[in-house]
């Protein structure tokens, strides 16, 4: 019994997706499509919620804006990976920022993915699926 329940519980940690994003219409953008695919959706508007949402709701996955008011995505992601109660959950960047510089800096501080705005949905949905613990 106890068995099922770790499983069943781990099952629905699998679902929950995690948006760290400032912009509304882009959150509800993904709210509306991420939900009508079976995965929960939770969101915060900006990097600090962003952490505590992470580390109260371990999600599978967390999709990460970079431009943010105060803390910005990179640094999210890099405070992600240092603290051992978040280190192992994937992110991956959803950006307008499309440099070079930028995608080399996102998968370096420990991001599984980064895509940028405007996105295709397919696409977005098949880096979830691919990187979703």
């Amino acid at each position: 019994m106890v068995d099922i329940y770790f499983k069943e519980s781990y099952n629905e940690a699998m679902k929950k997706i995690l948006i760290i994003d400032d912009a509304p219409d882009v959150i509800r953008l993904l709210n509306a499509r991420l939900t009508k695919e079976g995965y929960e959706v939770l969101q915060a508007s900006h990097g600090e919620e962003g952490l505590v949402v992470a580390r109260e709701s371990k999600p599978g996955l967390i999709l990460l804006d970079v431009l943010m008011p105060g803390t910005d995505g990179f640094d999210v992601c890099e405070r992600l990976r240092s603290d051992p109660e978040t280190k192992d959950i994937p992110v991956v960047f959803l950006t307008s920022l499309e440099q070079i510089e930028c995608v080399k800096r996102g998968m370096t501080c420990g991001a599984k993915g980064y895509i940028v705005k405007p996105f295709d949905e397919k696409e977005l949905l098949k880096v979830i699926g691919e990187n979703i613990s």
